[in-house]
């Protein structure tokens, strides 16, 4: 096929993204569309801001209009701090032969570190597109609208233009309706396009004036409608292009949204919504607050009491119950001291293991009775029902007949006689209904 038919039949199928902020950095790019043909081929670019090297994860998404739709296998791509680096797809990804267009996702492997991303394609003369890359997070499940379409037949020396559009998904399966409307009026033209896509597809409608059945005749100023008919956070990626069909340039046009992310995110410094500010998520999966790539809050979804986990990573709420909590504190590892046998055997961090156990802070305490509670410091021990330890250093209050014993600190004090109490010390132990009678 000649170069000039070549160019038509890409950028048929291509256009170039425009970003729409300047935080443009993630941990996941997405670049709408780019293309691979025998006469055009596209060049990854990213940028690492940050302060050490990152590895990118790449996958391309041919569209479902494609001789080979579906996802294709590439080979990561380290990136030196504060470095760019560029690959080919061609030789980065194994493609098919033939023409290939479509989604291209880029993940940072550890998924803490942003980077940036951007595409050009073009002949070996130079004449192409470029494509911004977006975060991911910039996508939402909102009605979108792509305007300033056109299709003019062409006329007196000037070019012919054409409007194809695009729809694609992310992580899940979306149905969709695509309308055309007329900018001036507001009158829908045509009919409506409708379909159906799993996880990272993407379809083109060539032509989208003829594909909704748009009466003859030169159109402009007109809008593309993109609803998500699945919602429920389910993202959808909605864009056009307009074509001159005399050198075969183009332009993209991403659809947009309002009243979805980002406008109703949170800011550094705060913001105002106008009514009370909600902040989590629809589906029953945690919530991990990071910091430094290290989590320091956990939220786990419960029907009928969630468990919370602060402090260090290592800390632990067992999913077997519900309305668990530790508000901070632990350790890494297994091997904290042990005072039972004085040997480096316990594990480090926090537990909470039955129903509405409490670890407030400290290290290396185990709250296994349920309702029971260790205020904090370190080996502390509560089994059985309503136990409490205060704070200090290997304290047990265990009793699974009577319940309610309580040590209030000190050093390896027990109370397991149910309902005794022991206000602190070294080694006291009560016995049933008693307070610090017997000293161990």
């Amino acid at each position: 096929m000649p170069p000039l038919a070549w160019a038509a039949v890409l950028f048929a199928q291509s256009a170039w993204a425009i970003a729409q902020t300047t935080s443009g950095t993630s941990t996941t790019i997405v670049v709408p569309l780019l293309a691979q043909t025998a006469s055009y081929a596209s060049e990854v670019t990213v940028f690492n801001p940050n302060a050490s090297a990152i590895s990118i994860q790449i996958t391309f998404y041919d569209a479902q209009n494609t001789g080979s739709p579906g996802p294709k296998s590439c080979t990561a791509l380290p990136v030196a701090s504060g470095r760019s680096a560029q690959f080919a797809v061609a030789t980065e990804c194994a493609l098919p032969a033939g023409s290939n267009f479509g989604l291209l996702v880029l993940k940072e492997a550890t998924a803490t570190q942003r980077f940036y991303g951007f595409v050009r394609t073009q002949t070996p003369q130079g004449v192409g597109f470029s494509t911004e890359g977006f975060p991911i997070e910039n996508f939402n499940d909102q009605l979108q609208h792509a305007t300033g379409l056109k299709r003019v037949a062409a006329g007196a020396g000037l070019p012919a233009f054409q409007t194809n559009c695009f729809v694609a998904t992310l992580g899940d399966a979306v149905s969709y309706e695509l309308r055309l409307f007329d900018g001036s009026s507001n009158a829908q033209l045509g009919g409506t396009l409708s379909g159906s896509l799993a996880a990272f597809q993407q379809f083109r409608y060539l032509d989208v004036f003829a594909a909704a059945g748009v009466a003859a005749g030169d159109r402009t100023n007109v809008r593309a409608q993109f609803t998500n008919l699945t919602g429920a956070n389910k993202k959808l990626i909605g864009f056009c292009t307009v074509q001159e069909n005399t050198t075969f340039s183009a332009d993209f046009r991403i659809a947009k949204s309002y009243g979805g992310t980002p406008q109703n995110a949170f800011v550094q410094g705060g913001n105002g919504f106008g009514t009370t500010a909600l902040l989590g998520t629809v589906d029953n999966e945690p919530i991990d607050i990071m910091i430094a790539g290290q989590s320091v809050m956990r939220y786990e979804p419960s029907a009928t009491s969630p468990n919370i986990m602060g402090g260090h990573s290592n800390n632990y709420a067992d999913p077997a119950f519900h309305g668990q909590t530790v508000a901070g504190g632990g350790l890494a590892g297994n091997t904290c001291y042990e005072p039972s046998t004085q040997t480096d055997t316990r594990f480090c961090g926090n537990r909470a293991v039955d129903n509405f156990a409490v670890v407030g802070g400290g290290y290396s305490n185990t709250a296994q009775g349920d309702s029971g509670v260790i205020g904090g410091g370190q080996a502390n021990t509560v089994a059985g029902a309503w136990p409490t330890v205060g704070g200090g250093f290997g304290n047990l209050a265990s009793n699974s007949a009577y319940g309610a014993d309580t040590v209030a600190g000190g050093y390896r004090n027990t109370s397991t006689g149910g309902v005794g109490s022991v206000a602190g010390g070294i080694k006291h132990r009560s016995g049933l209904g008693c307070s610090d009678l017997r000293r161990r």
